[in-house]
């Protein structure tokens, strides 16, 4: 430019490109297949902001992600550290997926039911255990809950919104609660 709004170098102990002008500062290639390289022999550093982390990139290791200089995500040997939450906009039936073949699927489909699915194989099926080992486990709904097979073509346990608590034996009722009681059937 006209005056030293782009100045390149050495203060005595670190080398600087400074841009001090008007406008953006833009390191760029223009070819079609050609890639933008940085290279350190440790680690780099990139500030958002004089000052606060964006993110660091660490010689042989981690990368660390920041917000608002806040380290928000890490990597690390075994995988990542996420801190703080979670959250996904994407459209009904995006699934998060979990183990080797996929296996353990969270989604929200498009029929407004959320899911947690477990899927085995006939040679290799699977159990979806929930685990407390410190206090108790809740089921909670604003109204009924409902225990039956995969097709929902056989009822095991039904727990009915301010009303009975059914049990089913190969899908033919076998206890109930009433509001005088229970009732037994077999």
């Amino acid at each position: 430019g006209d005056g030293v709004d782009l100045q390149l170098y050495h203060n005595g102990s670190n080398s600087i490109i400074q841009h001090a002008g008007g406008g953006h500062l833009y390191v760029q290639t223009t070819g079609t297949d050609e890639d933008l390289i940085l290279k350190a022999n440790r680690d780099i550093y990139i500030e958002a902001h004089a000052g606060e982390a964006a993110a660091k990139f660490f010689k042989n290791g981690k990368v660390e992600l920041y917000n608002d200089n806040v380290k928000k995500f890490e990597t690390k040997s075994y995988g990542c550290n996420l801190i703080g939450d979670l959250h996904m906009t994407a459209g009904d039936n995006y699934q998060l997926k979990f183990g080797a073949g996929d296996d353990l699927k969270i989604f929200h489909g498009t029929d407004n039911i959320s899911y947690i699915s477990a899927d085995g194989s006939a040679a290799s099926p699977g159990h979806l255990i929930v685990r407390n080992t410190d206090g108790a486990v809740y089921l909670q709904a604003d109204g009924d809950v409902l225990i039956g097979d995969v097709g929902q073509n056989e009822d095991r346990a039904k727990f009915i919104d301010n009303g009975a608590v059914e049990l089913y034996h190969n899908n033919s009722k076998k206890f109930e609660t009433t509001s005088s009681g229970v009732k037994v059937t077999g």
